[in-house]
């Protein structure tokens, strides 16, 4: 059965038996997890950093950024990645980094700072890319980025150690699903339909 938490006390329904698996991203529990809280991640949807590039004129690369403007999600974990994959590509320091939260502007909205000439570029997560293109502007995804966080199966180390063939099985699933959705996308979203 599923059921979606209305708030963040997800982490806290799984601890309390109230659900047995989370999927959500990591990096809201890891101060639970430091804390003591038993969890345990079984598996990982998104293992890059799944973001686009949106850029307005005179952007064709990412070193083209230097010396511009780049708007990030102002939301953990996106900003702090977004920072990190700066540094490992050089720009570090020379790029104007500013925050942009969904309050701000929408869902994943950084890109309509380009627009109004706020922002040269944006970083957006894939998911979000088709508005920004409908609204005329460029996007690209960036190179392949390891990133950990998104979309993880977490549960309660009892939980695995009491249920553990269950538990692989569900694991099993998760990826013959990814592998499904991948070479056949369009099985996935008729069964999804």
């Amino acid at each position: 059965r599923l059921e979606q938490a209305t708030g963040e006390e997800y982490g806290e329904l799984v601890l309390q038996g109230k659900g047995e698996f989370l999927l959500e991203n990591f990096w809201n529990l890891q101060l639970q997890r430091a804390k003591g809280a038993p969890y345990v991640s079984v598996a990982v949807v998104v293992t890059d950093f799944n973001h686009h590039l949106v850029v307005g004129p005179g952007i064709e690369r990412i070193e083209d950024l230097r010396s511009k403007r780049l708007t990030v999600r102002g939301h953990h974990p996106s900003d702090m990645t977004a920072l990190l994959w700066l540094k490992d590509h050089g720009l570090e320091g020379q790029v104007e980094v500013s925050m942009a939260t969904d309050g701000q502007v929408g869902r994943w909205g950084g890109w309509k700072k380009i627009l109004r000439g706020e922002s040269d570029a944006a970083l957006i997560t894939n998911l979000y890319v088709d508005d920004a293109r409908a609204a005329g502007l460029r996007a690209f995804p960036v190179d392949r980025y390891g990133y950990f966080g998104n979309g993880v199966f977490t549960t309660r180390l009892d939980v695995v150690e009491d249920r553990r063939e269950e538990v692989e099985k569900l694991v099993r699933a998760i990826f013959e699903t990814a592998r499904l959705f991948r070479e056949d996308p369009d099985t996935v979203l008729g069964i999804m339909a």
